[in-house]
């Protein structure tokens, strides 16, 4: 949809009866004209209610008309002005006519209903031709410029340091159609940026360069956030024989607020794209590296075709380039090549150009800071003090404040800086192939799996791995159907639930059935391919046993190869045990008194490597009894003497060695002391 302003002289105006009274904005015959006539004619346009729609804006004192134009194109607004210009009152000769913004048309609209006709603005803005038109607030309208050739776009990408990504697709425009006179566009555009801004500029290089190829007609184009497209207006009609730019959003922070926010949002302007593909270009801008929205987007746009342009390394001369740029744009042409070697060294660091220009903003800030308004020297940032502030309850620190498990965590120490760095990599623009982020927890009862499966789906939250930090725990029992056919479709079901965050399967060898082709197997060989299909997304724990865990891996052969990490949960021992219980004590506000240590160690020291041993769920019944023991031994003793230091300390003769539940089974009965 086009929208123009169009400025015509009057030629006949000396001819005309009061042609030297102009009169003011409410006189009905300026210049002798007949303003109901305009009204009338106006009128009859819009009462078509079919586009396109074109109306008088106002006629100015030196004898030009100005006119406002909505419809499908540019030729439609020329050919219904040489049929309104000759239905019009006067003789207007001579025209200009210029694209303009949908805000423009309707600035237009609201002078021409004061002085001229009195059709409804917001009417003609909403319905005009059945369609709704308006551009709210919370998009953003520009026109791109005319005066542009493909040697300055690809100094413009070299300029902001997207050359190696953007230039291929600017030579593509350039060849333009092997086929003359065919509509359409063969592709539409996804844009990993590292920032909204830098992604909008991406875009715009690109608009103008298909612009210029006369791929797209329009010079207008629309950007807008997916936040602010709720109740959204007609995108893609607005903008068709042009372009919109839709940003994804740039909060990776938020990414679980996104998936519940916007994904249904943005998977039905997918759907929309599908419909529109040929009349409207579209860019995505998606957050560099944010491979969620990436694939939500390619997952949902069905036939479209879809270039991705991404942020790449720009290092020494390249980056510095950039850096000039960012400096001539805001101003400081001066200090371009000094500065630019100053703040970009010959380290051979490679930068992403975001991140140039946050350097340079960095400097900006400090430069009126310190030089131009010294009185502000020595105030702090938001950043410097929130460099300075301490971490406090992050869900790493949570483990490693954990009692024992050096081993477990040194793994996933390993684990988080494996995923880190390829994270790191694809949102530096080298790409690199998702590799398997599956784990195994083998252990023994009691040894804290399931609390450090929770911190570690919370860790990959909080460094943007994940796009949440829920974690998923499911058994044989949620995976495994009644009947056949079932187990597949419910496996699946699960892994939907946990994307974006950790599946965990507790006791996971209890899938293994007695005889293949069970149940069992048809939930192994799905997890098998499910994990394959989510490796960029989900990350899945399997949990057990030491032994069975090596029989449940030996059960598929694909199973294992998409393994990335075995996490082993060792025993603790006497000393670890009783930090645990301590812990436990403290939590509820006790304290152990002088002894209690030395009782503990000795009972943790007699039942360790037993069979049933439970781990730290034998330390936390250890606690549990000796406080009923606490309580009944401060019954039978004399209240009016009794502390408050009483009340929350355990003494040693509380805490007594708990009896397997084998051995009490074989004790109950006639002959239990025999």
């Amino acid at each position: 949809m086009i929208f123009c302003e169009i400025e015509a002289a009057i030629s006949d105006l000396e001819s005309r009866p009061g042609h030297d009274n102009f009169g003011d904005k409410h006189n009905r015959m300026p210049f002798g004209i007949d303003m109901d006539e305009i009204a009338d004619l106006t009128q009859k346009l819009y009462d078509d209610d079919e586009l396109p729609f074109l109306f008088v804006s106002s006629i100015k004192k030196t004898g030009v008309i100005v006119c406002g134009a909505i419809a499908e194109s540019k030729a439609e607004v020329i050919k219904q002005w040489e049929f309104f210009s000759k239905e019009l009152p006067v003789t207007a000769e001579d025209y200009r006519l210029e694209e303009v913004t949908c805000s423009r048309i309707e600035l237009l609209l609201r002078h021409a209903n004061r002085g001229i006709h009195c059709i409804d603005v917001d009417s003609v803005m909403f319905e005009c031709g059945k369609f709704s038109l308006r551009v709210s607030d919370r998009c953003k309208e520009d026109l791109l410029p005319e005066e542009i050739t493909f040697d300055g776009l690809r100094d413009m990408a070299a300029d902001i340091g997207v050359a190696r990504s953007l230039i291929p697709e600017i030579d593509r425009i350039e060849k333009g159609a092997a086929v003359p006179k065919v509509k359409g566009h063969p592709v539409h555009y996804l844009i990993s940026a590292g920032g909204k801004q830098m992604g909008r500029k991406i875009s715009r290089i690109l608009l103008e360069a298909l612009l210029l190829a006369q791929r797209i007609e329009n010079r207008r184009y629309t950007a807008v956030d997916i936040e602010n497209t709720q109740d959204h207006i007609d995108y893609f009609r607005l903008n068709q024989g042009g372009a919109f730019i839709l940003d994804c959003g740039q909060d990776a922070e938020g990414d679980d607020e996104f998936a519940s926010e916007y994904e249904e949002e943005l998977v039905s302007f997918c759907e929309d794209l599908q419909r529109w593909r040929n009349d409207t270009l579209m860019c995505f801008i998606v957050p560099g590296g944010d491979s969620n929205r990436r694939s939500l987007i390619r997952d949902n746009t069905g036939d479209v075709f879809l270039v991705e342009i991404k942020e790449e390394i720009v290092c020494g001369d390249a980056a510095r380039r950039v850096l000039e740029h960012y400096i001539q744009e805001a101003g400081y042409p001066g200090k371009k090549g000094a500065l630019a070697r100053k703040l970009i060294t010959d380290d051979g660091k490679g930068y992403l150009p975001s991140e140039i220009q946050e350097i340079f903003e960095d400097w900006q800030c400090h430069y009126l800071q310190s030089e131009v308004y010294p009185q502000y020297k020595g105030f702090v940032s938001g950043k410097e003090w929130k460099k300075d502030k301490k971490p406090e309850g992050s869900a790493i620190l949570e483990l490693e404040e954990m009692i024992g498990l050096t081993e477990a965590k040194d793994v996933i120490r390993r684990a988080l800086d494996f995923y880190k760095a390829r994270d790191l990599f694809e949102k530096k623009g080298i790409s690199a192939d998702h590799p398997a982020m599956h784990m195994v927890f083998t252990g023994n009862p009691g040894t804290a799996k399931t609390s450090v499966a929770r911190l570690f789906a919370r860790i990959m939250k909080e460094n943007g791995i994940l796009a949440n930090g829920k974690l998923h725990e499911v058994g044989r029992a949620d995976l495994v159907g009644r009947y056949v056919g079932w187990t597949a479709q419910i496996v699946k079901k699960k892994f939907r639930a946990a994307k974006g965050g950790v599946l965990f399967i507790d006791e996971a060898y209890s899938l293994v059935d007695d005889r293949s082709g069970m149940y069992g197997d048809e939930a192994i060989n799905t997890i098998v391919q499910e994990m394959e299909n989510s490796r960029g997304d989900t990350i899945v724990i399997f949990a057990g046993y030491p032994d069975e865990m090596e029989t449940f891996l030996a059960r598929n052969p694909g199973l294992r190869s998409r393994i990335a990490f075995h996490v082993p949960f060792e025993d603790y021992d006497a000393e670890e045990l009783y930090e645990i219980t301590e812990l436990l004590a403290k939590q509820r506000g006790m304290k152990f008194a002088r002894g209690v240590r030395k009782k503990l160690i000795s009972i943790y020291d007699g039942v360790i490597g037993q069979e049933d041993f439970g781990n730290g769920r034998y330390a936390r019944n250890v606690l549990e009894k000796a406080v009923m023991r606490q309580a009944g031994r401060l019954m039978h003793s004399d209240a009016g003497v009794m502390t408050r230091e009483d009340l929350s300390t355990l003494r040693a003769q509380d805490f007594e060695a708990q009896q397997s539940e084998e051995k009490k089974k074989r004790q109950i009965g006639f002959l239990a002391s025999w």
